[in-house]
């Protein structure tokens, strides 16, 4: 299961879990073709499906902050909102930064297979 593809930029992020999604021009297409919107209108779609899988499974709200889009990437902060006082005064520890990084890698495994069942052609 592929989220990204090989970013040729250099990249400065602040501290978090983050979610890189690659695409071509011919996976756009294929997506304007089935919902006739383009991968930035899909940033909503997959905040609903990582919300929808966290708030059935830890009680807790995670929130998909665009961070950059660079040629066919766009790469997502997730942050939980448990976090976010901790965030503020930038107090988030290693600790911290693992527990939210554990809990979202499962929600976007799940998020992944509920994409990849729906629309196979993702895959390939």
């Amino acid at each position: 299961m592929y989220f990204f593809r090989v970013l040729d930029v250099e990249l400065s992020l602040p501290q978090g879990v983050y979610l890189f999604l690659g695409y071509s021009t011919k996976d756009e297409g294929l997506l304007q073709a089935v919902t006739g919107e383009g991968v930035m209108e899909t940033i909503g779609a997959i905040q609903g499906l990582v919300s929808y899988h966290n708030i059935n499974n830890n009680k807790s709200d995670c929130r998909m902050l665009l961070q950059a889009h660079e040629n066919e990437n766009l790469v997502l902060q997730a942050v939980m909102d448990e976090f976010d006082l901790n965030r503020e005064v930038g107090n988030l520890t290693a600790e911290l930064l693992n527990r939210e990084k554990v809990i979202l890698i499962c929600i976007w495994v799940r998020v992944a297979g509920t994409m990849y069942s729906m629309f196979p052609k993702l895959k390939s």
